[in-house]
């Protein structure tokens, strides 16, 4: 064999080697699977994930930044959404599968189901209005605690909010 040939075997060889090596630690890692991981720290560093749900504390957060809550405002707030997050209903695994191979067997249907289809839609669209509904709840029992400044302080950002959109969107 000539000199090069042998050279780029045996690169080709060493570099599979490591890859194949990297690939095996990365694997094995500390004995914990992704989800243990998430749980302990939550998605994105955030404290939820996988058994403790919701995001409603990360949008009261956002609205009220600034705000010069009162202590009695904080507590109440955190009754609120606290309140919001046990009156959820636990996900229903089952009927996420069973979402998940209706769809499957749907799309693996040589003739497409409109009708069926359709439902699936409905059924889905009908939970985000449930989700929607119940968080708009929440911000109008969080914007009855405000006072008056607040709630105007709060309406001069929204409109801040409103003039940045229309101006990226070209409106």
């Amino acid at each position: 064999m000539k000199p090069l040939a042998k050279l780029i075997a045996v690169g080709a060889i060493t570099s599979t080697a490591l890859v194949s090596t990297s690939f095996a630690i990365a694997a094995q890692g500390d004995g914990e699977s992704r989800c243990q991981k998430h749980e302990q720290r939550g998605h994105h560093g955030q404290s939820y994930h996988h058994g403790k749900r919701g995001h409603h504390g990360g949008e009261v957060r956002k609205m009220l930044r600034g705000l010069d809550l009162t202590a009695e405002q904080k507590t109440e707030i955190k009754a609120l959404v606290a309140a919001a997050h046990t009156d959820k209903p636990e996900r229903d695994l089952t009927q996420v599968e069973e979402r998940m191979a209706a769809r499957q067997a749907l799309m693996a249907n040589p003739n497409f189901d409109e009708a069926a289809a359709r439902a699936m839609i409905e059924a889905r669209q009908s939970d985000k209005a449930d989700r929607e509904l119940a968080r708009m709840k929440l911000q109008h029992d969080i914007m009855q605690l405000l006072t008056d400044e607040q709630k105007a302080k709060l309406a001069e950002r929204h409109s801040k909010r409103l003039e940045r959109f229309r101006a990226h969107h070209g409106e």
